[in-house]
């Protein structure tokens, strides 16, 4: 992949120290000149919160660059916050991509991606 100028690494980060997230993220974008794709994901019921987190830092290097694609493998009770982090991101021509969403208990909702319109 080097070869053809692309470059992938799999990370095992701390997703509850945003700090650790700060760090690699930036030695990441040091390193490669930016992050065109991030899969982000996190096991366990009080991930929520620390995998938003690491979302929206990634999220904030890929605007600073105007593009890239973030894929969540897993949300549950944030889907308010996605939302306004989903729109935001596409203003900045970040894609964030939820999978197996799954609602609350009693709830049922879905995610929806808009593209942002380019003139």
């Amino acid at each position: 992949m080097i070869d053809a100028g692309a470059v992938a690494e799999a990370a095992e980060v701390d997703l509850f120290d945003r700090r650790q997230i700060e760090e690699y993220t930036a030695e990441l974008v040091e390193w490669t000149g930016g992050i065109d794709v991030a899969v982000v994901a996190i096991r366990g019921e009080d991930g929520d919160a620390a995998q938003l987190t690491a979302v929206r830092t990634v999220a904030e290097r890929m605007a600073a660059q105007g593009s890239g694609i973030i894929v969540i493998m897993s949300i549950a009770d944030y889907e308010r916050d996605y939302r306004e982090l989903i729109e935001h991101a596409a203003d900045h021509g970040v894609a964030v991509l939820p999978l197996f969403c799954a609602p609350a208990r009693g709830q049922r909702h879905s995610i929806s991606i808009d593209r942002p319109a380019h003139s």
